[in-house]
């Protein structure tokens, strides 16, 4: 007899952040929808003990043999989940208890939706504040120029389908792998589908790579991946929108 899959996968690719990988998985366990698996995909080697700690039998601890960098330790995450949807969490935010049961809702009740996301809270230091509403909620079917002008899809309040993931892999080295998955999911035609309400906490902190200056040009180095006339609208959507300059 095969082995069941649980239903959903959350899947932490860690490096070497014990106290906030604790308060993640901690995240992961509390959350009021039961039949999901964690998968931590340890880049760092040190988290086993931390994992097994839990004694939960949903965790599902993997060390990488050597160091594979974040977008392939993000990859290898992925690959390992086994569930029908999948979620990447980072190793230093953590989810609302109410994340997976609301947004496999919305998988379970729009069938042609592939990916599902939601609204987020900033943690600055312990202070909370949701994130400035950038689109309407509901369904978004065509989300590509959303995406150019507003990157909206918080990666780590986004539950995908489990086919959809495999469509937006191989991931390149880059630090904007998760635009670069929205971009393929967007071209791709995949529908998207946003809620509103806050269900993950993203910590704000000085150690992110976004705060870091080479991050500003792999965002610059990123578009030049996609293939847009200079005449098309997102060109234009582009060329527009501060974020790309």
């Amino acid at each position: 007899m095969s082995e069941r899959r649980p239903e959903v996968s959350i899947a932490i690719p860690a490096y070497g952040r014990p106290l906030q990988l604790a308060q993640a998985i901690e995240s992961v366990l509390a959350q009021s929808f039961d039949d999901l698996e964690l998968v931590i995909s340890d880049d760092g080697g040190d988290a086993e003990e931390l994992a097994r700690s839990y004694g939960d039998p949903r965790v599902r601890y993997l060390a990488n043999p050597t160091r594979l960098g974040m977008a392939a330790n993000w990859e290898a995450a992925l690959e390992r989940s086994r569930g029908r949807y999948v979620g990447l969490l980072m190793d230093d935010d953590r989810l609302l208890p109410g994340y997976v049961e609301t947004l496999h809702g919305v998988l379970e009740r729009h069938a042609d939706v592939g990916i599902a996301f939601a609204n987020h809270l900033f943690d600055r230091d312990g202070e909370l504040e949701p994130r400035p509403e950038l689109i309407a909620p509901g369904l978004h079917r065509d989300i590509l120029l959303t995406l150019v002008r507003f990157n909206p899809v918080p990666i780590c309040s986004t539950l995908f389908r489990r086919d959809v993931v495999a469509r937006l892999l191989p991931l390149p080295d880059t630090h904007t792998a998760d635009f670069i998955m929205m971009m393929r999911a967007a071209l791709a035609r995949v529908a998207f589908f946003y809620v509103a309400e806050p269900l993950m906490i993203y910590r704000v902190h000085g150690e992110q790579l976004s705060g870091r200056p080479e991050f500003r040009q792999q965002v610059l180095d990123m578009w030049e991946r996609f293939d847009f006339p200079a005449e098309s609208e997102v060109a234009r959507v582009h060329r527009e929108t501060p974020m790309w300059h």
